[in-house]
């Protein structure tokens, strides 16, 4: 993969090619390797290519312009779900159909959390689309804007076989959008499967939360090493925020996972707070720069549906039930967001 990426940069034209050549001898293309995408039938993998980006949302009035608007740079089309958002997101999504080429907006009839059942309606939507590679975001997430250089990303994600998957390495901005974490935690050089070409079949792998986005497959993984590219994850730009969502996170486990101790839920989430050997380095000025409609203070602006729906459960069941928590050194407005 680094060496397709090298070539990519120094001789795009070629190194497309190449990949072309590569994946589409005649002698490879075998009845095995026959497949559907929706009601279409490709006997040659070169026909019809379509990059589908899916994303799910809730409330993410403050940053879903960005998040789509960064997506698009990649895709085809766009597919969202959008879990009963009440903030406004839903207006802002319906302004950026054309623009982000948003083909299709998925609204649940009520708010019920189901990650592996949103994310199964996505997946389904994508193949009924006639999908054939998917880039599956969060809406705190962003690619590198470095890879539409040379249209490199695209270029890496046409050269997919079905099955096969890209990783990334997971870029966590720290405390702010100027500075990323670089040390020996474990929030330094992780890889994440972002990006899949499809084989029509494959299915989710179950689970309630945090589980891999991407369908259990049997293709080969890509892993795009090194810092120069990756996933940009915006989650701990806005430590408040960060603190909220997280113990929203162990107050919903504690309450739709009864055989999980309390102790086994805070450990989980205990990474996530945890800044000691803290190091960091400047961001790479390529990451954004190509990003001409990102503003940094789109998230300095408060979340505040997490800690309405925290001080909810708190009176509905009382601060007993979630004493034990590691929730307890965030400074909570629970009158104003019962208000």
């Amino acid at each position: 993969m680094k060496f397709l990426i090298e070539a990519i940069k120094s001789f795009p034209d070629k190194a497309l090619l190449f990949l072309s050549k590569r994946r589409l001898s005649p002698s490879r293309l075998t009845k095995s390797r026959l497949y559907k995408r929706g009601e279409l039938r490709f006997e040659d993998p070169s026909f019809n290519k379509f990059v589908v980006g899916l994303m799910r949302v809730r409330n993410e009035a403050n940053i879903i312009e960005f998040s789509l608007k960064a997506l698009a740079q990649y895709t085809d089309a766009i597919i969202v779900l959008d879990d009963c958002s009440n903030d406004g997101t839903s207006e802002i999504i319906q302004t950026l159909k054309e623009a982000c080429q948003i083909k299709q907006i998925i609204r649940k009839d009520e708010y019920v959390f189901d990650e592996w059942g949103d994310r199964t309606a996505l997946l389904k939507s994508a193949r009924q689309l006639g999908g054939t590679h998917f880039i599956v975001l969060d809406a705190d997430e962003a690619l590198t804007s470095n890879f539409q250089q040379n249209n490199l990303l695209r270029k890496l994600i046409l050269g997919l076989e079905p099955g096969d998957v890209i990783k990334l390495i997971l870029i966590n901005l720290w405390r702010g959008v100027n500075q990323y974490r670089r040390d020996h935690s474990v929030w330094t050089g992780t890889t994440f499967p972002i990006v899949l070409c499809d084989d029509g079949k494959s299915e989710l792998e179950k689970g309630f939360a945090h589980f891999p986005r991407l369908p259990v497959r049997a293709g080969k993984q890509h892993i795009i090493q090194g810092d120069e590219y990756g996933l940009l994850h915006f989650q701990y730009v806005n430590w408040r925020n960060l603190l909220i969502k997280q113990a929203w996170y162990r107050c919903l486990e504690k309450l739709h996972l009864p055989n999980k101790t309390t102790a086994e839920i805070n450990a989980r989430y205990a990474p996530s707070k945890d800044e000691s050997g803290l190091g960091t380095s400047p961001c790479h000025l390529d990451w954004l720069d190509g990003y001409p409609f990102f503003t940094p203070n789109i998230f300095e602006r408060p979340e505040t549906w997490r800690e309405k729906q925290i001080g909810k459960w708190i009176q509905e069941y009382g601060e007993d039930y979630f004493s034990h928590l590691d929730i307890w050194d965030i400074d909570w407005n629970f009158e104003e967001s019962r208000s």
